[in-house]
């Protein structure tokens, strides 16, 4: 199977098994990221799930770094100057990501899927990190 199809079986197996996967998402991420949850306590469930579909919007890009870097830039620099977000939470966001994903789609996760997770991930935060990058380099030359 490849990457894609992986990423696309791990997404729908989640959110069949786990219909409570946003929450336990938003969860295991403020756990990893303590600041991020103080950052977003005055966002409802509705934002939150908003945000979460544009996660899973860029982890569906097979090369995200490439086919949305203007988004990123735009993204997060609108990120670190309006909520000071802090590259941390990118990372802790994977992480819960990552896990949220295992425990949700566990009747499907293999070493296969994990691979294909794992490396969608990496390039998911690769191009957010680069992103951010980017604009420190315009912002702090």
């Amino acid at each position: 199977m490849n990457e894609q199809t992986c990423i696309e079986r791990v997404l729908d197996c989640a959110a069949e098994d786990q219909p409570d996967f946003q929450q336990r998402l938003y969860d295991r991420f403020y756990q990893l990221a303590p600041s991020a949850e103080a950052l977003m306590i005055h966002i409802d469930e509705e934002v939150q799930g908003k945000m979460l579909a544009e996660v899973i919007r860029l982890f569906l890009s097979p090369d995200v770094a490439v086919t949305d870097q203007q988004y990123l830039l735009f993204e997060t620099k609108n990120h670190a100057q309006a909520y000071f977000v802090e590259p941390e939470m990118y990372r802790a966001l994977n992480q819960a990501l990552f896990e949220t994903l295992k425990v949700g789609a566990g009747r499907i996760w293999s070493s296969e899927v994990e691979s294909a997770v794992h490396n969608r991930l990496s390039k998911m935060l690769h191009g957010i990190l680069e992103a951010l990058a980017v604009w420190s380099a315009k912002t702090y030359p």
